[in-house]
C-alpha cells in the first residue's frame, strides 16, 4: 500500500504541531511521534482503524493521546483525509 497525506491533513498535523509547542512543549515531540507512527503503520497495516457506518472512510484513534486520523483506502492508497482532536464534535465534511 502507498500512503497519502491529503492536503488537509498535512495542514492539521500542522497546526496541531504549533498548538503543542505553544501550550506544551515538553510533549509535543512524543506525541507526534505517535501521530506520525500510527498514521505510518497504515501502509502495512491499511484495516487497523474501525470502518464507520455512515461514512466511507476508516477512523484511527492515536494511541495514548487524544487525537484520530480519519482515512480511506482506495486501490493499493491509504489517503489521510484528516487529523483532529478526537474530543471534538463530528468533522465537518
Amino acid at each position: 500500500m502507498t500512503l497519502v497525506l491529503a492536503p488537509r491533513a498535512a495542514r492539521d498535523i500542522r497546526r496541531i504541531a504549533a498548538y503543542l509547542r505553544e501550550h506544551d512543549a515538553n510533549s509535543a515531540l512524543e506525541t507526534l511521534s505517535l501521530i506520525v507512527t500510527s498514521i505510518q503503520n497504515l501502509e502495512r497495516l491499511p484495516h487497523l482503524g474501525r470502518s464507520m457506518s455512515d461514512l466511507p472512510h476508516r477512523r484511527l484513534p492515536i494511541p495514548c493521546t487524544h487525537y484520530v486520523a480519519f482515512y480511506r483506502i482506495a486501490g493499493d492508497e491509504v489517503i489521510v483525509l484528516h487529523v483532529r482532536d478526537g474530543r471534538r464534535g463530528p468533522p465537518k465534511p
